[in-house]
């Protein structure tokens, strides 16, 4: 299983791509969301429109996790 070594508030932490990728699943715009919701004057195109963004971000955020996995997991293979 492939493994590399992140750092957080606890310190050195090995993770393997699935932990490194729920890792950052908190990353969502649902704040964002409920704010529409509750605004004065409530469309829900909006939240229609946000839903769309957010499933892109999600696809982007996605690529830009696993790239960088794949680097630290390089930069590992390197050191070994």
């Amino acid at each position: 299983m492939e493994t590399i070594t992140v750092s957080d508030w606890t310190g050195e932490v090995v993770v393997n791509r699935e932990q490194f990728t729920k890792r950052w699943n908190d990353a969502r715009i649902s704040d964002i969301k409920r704010m529409a919701i509750f605004a004065a004057d409530f469309d829900e195109y909006v939240c229609a429109e946000i839903d769309q963004i957010e499933a892109r971000l999600n696809e982007i955020k996605a690529k830009l996790v696993d790239d960088s996995f794949n680097d630290s997991l390089a930069k590992k293979e390197v050191k070994a």
